[in-house]
């Protein structure tokens, strides 16, 4: 009886042991160590409904006091009722940083910071830091590399290597930063608190067909569960969306008819588009909003000289009837 417990107590610690060194090496591992299983499954809560849309704030897209700038990139902080927007002029050296109120799109304040020539902040990840201070990242040179910008102390605080340097976004809990590459077909998962601490940790890499994915100019992206949201529209192009999961496969496209998104804009604001065919648009970026207890993603658009934030898979939202297209 004894030699029987003995040899069980033996069977469980070896098992412990495997058990062990499985979890491990698989946690130090990039793609074992991090799936889209990991995270919030039910991410395709609105997929078939991205083409409903409502817009809930406006403001002008110049800067009141620099007319020369223009928006690109925005991000949001609910809880303070603000909205953040990184600005510049193209080719320019210097990168505005703005609050905004999140109700009215009036300035709160400013901060500038300098940034080589042909640098862009398509993104604006923000967050506390242990002090409180407002704190953002920004990329100050066309290179993998990113900057912790203080706001609250008005200084960049350090630099450090992060691939992925055309656009960066985030998830609204801040678990995650997503990246990617200039030519869209590499898209890098990192972990947020370790980006915070200037020692990222990457998380996941994602390779794509980006033919698949772009079929107008893209402008921005956030992370939503296992997703991965695109919003795209260059200018005078068409508004379009798109979404990957983690493998890299197009779970769902949007390509939005001109038309029917004025439509859908003047039914908020009637008089900002007289011919539906014919109006200034670009996208500008996206990020995650909470919107009656749901987050949803928020699309930042210009239209004829105003910036329109629309959230998109509302249900109380207009429906946009798609333009017909063709993927290879």
């Amino acid at each position: 009886m004894k030699g029987k417990y003995s040899f069980s107590i033996y069977l469980i610690v070896i098992i412990g042991v495997i058990f062990t060194f499985v979890f491990c090496k698989n946690g130090n591992n990039e793609k074992s160590g991090f799936a889209a299983k990991d995270l919030n499954s039910s991410a395709s809560f609105q997929l078939r409904y991205l083409d409903y849309q409502k817009p809930i704030l406006t403001f002008p897209v110049r800067d009141e006091i620099d007319t020369t700038t223009w928006i690109q990139g925005a991000s949001v902080n609910q809880k303070e009722n603000e909205l953040y927007i990184a600005r510049q002029s193209n080719g320019g050296t210097v990168l505005t940083i703005e609050i905004r109120n999140l109700s009215t799109g009036k300035i709160k304040g400013s901060k500038y910071l300098p940034i080589q020539t042909n640098t862009y902040a398509e993104g604006l990840p923000w967050f506390k830091n242990s002090s409180g201070d407002l704190c953002f990242f920004v990329r100050q040179i066309p290179a993998d590399k990113i900057s912790i910008f203080n706001y609250t102390k008005n200084k960049v605080e350090r630099s450090f290597t992060l691939l992925g340097g055309s656009k960066i976004g985030y998830d609204f809990n801040k678990k995650y930063i997503v990246t990617c590459n200039a030519k869209i077909d590499s898209i890098f998962v990192y972990d947020f608190e370790s980006v915070m601490q200037g020692t990222p940790q990457l998380l996941h890499t994602i390779h794509l067909n980006n033919k698949k994915v772009l079929f107008e100019k893209p402008q921005g992206l956030t992370i939503y569960g296992d997703l991965i949201i695109f919003s795209q529209g260059g200018r005078n192009g068409k508004p379009a969306i798109s979404v990957i999961n983690f493998e890299g496969k197009v779970e769902n496209v949007f390509y939005f008819n001109r038309s029917s998104y004025a439509n859908m804009i003047k039914n908020s604001y009637p008089n900002l588009i007289s011919n539906n065919l014919n109006y200034d648009f670009e996208n500008e970026g996206i990020f995650m909003y909470k919107y009656n207890g749901i987050l949803y993603p928020a699309l930042v658009q210009i239209i004829n000289g105003k910036t329109i934030i629309v959230l998109t898979g509302v249900m109380d939202g207009i429906l946009i009837n798609r333009q017909s297209l063709h993927i290879n």
